[in-house]
């Protein structure tokens, strides 16, 4: 809660404040001074970083919307190539913060991929959401632990081709 309050006085409040105090002293006839300048230009850094941090969450909308056209593009268009263990396509998707990345994998083709990038296309206008970028990998690649535990090995995968539906 004391977050909370420090972020809403140091971001909000302190810059909203400087920058009614710096207008009412411009439009009464005073020129600024050199500090009362950089007050003001921190004021307005603050809350565009406030406004900027913020633009760019992932909200449960977007994790919603994103799995719904996973699923809508896993209906329209056969894939191939199955997962590693799970019972599903290798297809992924996932809410990124100014974007939504979908991952395929197993489709090589550039002709198979510009279908599927032509179906993302009429999803994205169909949903209207956020950029959509759409990842084509050759495989999937997991790592096993000493334990018997599987995770899977992101830095290892070869990124095909990389497309973006706006």
């Amino acid at each position: 809660m004391v977050h909370v309050l420090l972020i809403i006085l140091v971001y909000i409040l302190g810059p909203a404040l400087i920058l009614v105090w710096a207008v009412k002293r411009y439009r009464s006839g005073v020129k600024p001074d050199v500090t009362e300048v950089v007050a003001v230009v921190l004021a307005i850094v603050l809350i565009s970083l406030l406004i900027y941090s913020y633009s760019s969450t992932v909200t449960d909308d977007d994790r919603g919307e994103i799995q719904q056209i996973v699923d809508t593009l896993v209906e329209r268009y056969p894939f191939p190539t199955k997962a590693k263990f799970k019972d599903q396509v290798a297809v992924f998707g996932d809410a990124e913060g100014r974007n939504l990345v979908i991952k395929v994998y197993g489709v090589i083709d550039t002709i198979e991929q510009e279908k599927i990038v032509a179906i993302v296309q009429k999803l994205r206008r169909q949903w209207d959401s956020k950029p959509i970028i759409v990842k084509f990998f050759q495989e999937e690649i997991w790592e096993q632990g000493l334990d018997g535990s599987r995770m899977p090995a992101r830095h290892k995968e070869h990124l095909i081709h990389k497309y973006q539906a706006e």
